[in-house]
């Protein structure tokens, strides 16, 4: 690196690469000054790829928040819209399906007086796994585990997870964002 353009301190950031061609991100720290009646500059250089990891992992995090904050908003906006439940609950769907980047998705509701939960709405679900999930005993299946669990699930390989129902076993071989509970007067796992 040649630093004669320096006539100040001066520090900047720049990407390099290992023989391997395995790239690193270093700081250099520039500053000049004269010796002997000529001018030098003092050089130091730092890797700060683990920094760089990080922050680029902060921005990931900080992305995937965003859109988590923007449909919990757009959510919420649909339902002070309307006061019909079932439009709610499908233009959530939608929203919550757009997000996470999925084409499939169900919202049930749970109904203690009966001990069940009820499929409410779907998108792209085959006619063959509504079939089986129309209705279940609470804590049964994967909704049943969103619902002990109080958190969003994905589900990596239906075709590997104990709780999906047998239909969606034999057919859905990619990953299924299967819901997140929510905590209104009518409880649903979405």
């Amino acid at each position: 690196m040649k630093f004669s353009y320096l006539s100040k301190r001066s520090t900047f950031y720049r990407s390099r690469w290992y023989k391997d061609g395995t790239s690193f991100h270093v700081q250099v720290h520039g500053t000049p000054f004269i010796y002997r009646g000529k001018r030098h500059v003092l050089g130091i250089v730092q890797d700060v790829t683990e920094q760089v990891q990080a922050e680029k992992i902060l921005e990931q995090r900080v992305t995937a928040r965003t859109q988590e904050l923007s449909a919990r908003y757009d959510v919420t906006a649909v339902a002070s819209a309307s006061l019909n439940l079932e439009t709610v609950m499908e233009r959530s769907l939608d929203r919550v399906l757009g997000v996470m980047g999925s084409r499939i998705g169900g919202i049930h509701l749970v109904d203690k007086a009966s001990g069940e939960v009820n499929l409410a709405t779907w998108r792209n679900i085959l006619a063959e796994i509504v079939s089986e999930i129309q209705t279940m005993p609470i804590g049964s299946g994967i909704v049943g585990r969103i619902i002990e669990q109080g958190a969003p699930l994905v589900v990596p390989a239906m075709a590997d997870d104990p709780d999906a129902a047998p239909a969606a076993r034999r057919i859905l071989d990619q990953p299924v964002y299967v819901g997140a509970p929510n905590r209104p007067s009518r409880r649903c796992a979405c």
